[in-house]
């Protein structure tokens, strides 16, 4: 018989340094096929306005840490209705520093820039998960 604490070991020395990899790999890959969509696209507003929005997620992710998650966490109150305000704030703050102009450009690319916007704040609340651990 498998002892528990044993696979706890087995996971917390193994798999959680494992899963800290695969999401550097992870970003490291989707930053790859950006930079591969800029170069297609050649246009210096979009490869402006793409790293722009990369700057405005990781801001907003942070900040709705620090301000929301961080202190909910600390009383013990962070479930599922928690995890949804804090997503909805850091995606409305997001798009509130989106000029139009900069949704527009951006638009064009990615056709669906909310669907994308939410892609990147899961990269980014990963990257701080995995930091974390």
């Amino acid at each position: 018989m498998i002892d528990t604490p044993m696979l706890q070991d087995i996971f917390f020395t193994c798999l959680l340094p494992l899963l800290g990899i695969l999401c550097t790999y992870g970003i490291a890959f989707m930053r790859k096929k950006v930079k591969e969509l800029q170069d297609n696209v050649d246009n210096k507003m979009f490869s402006k306005y793409s790293d722009m929005l990369m700057g405005i997620v990781e801001t907003c992710v942070i900040a709705t840490n620090q301000t929301y998650v961080d202190e909910l966490r600390e009383q013990g109150h962070f479930g599922p209705e928690e995890h949804d305000i804090a997503y909805h704030k850091t995606f409305d703050a997001i798009k509130e520093l989106m000029s139009e102009e900069m949704t527009t450009v951006l638009n064009e690319v990615y056709k669906d820039i909310d669907f994308y916007i939410s892609q990147l704040i899961q990269e980014q609340v990963n990257v701080i998960k995995a930091v974390r651990a």
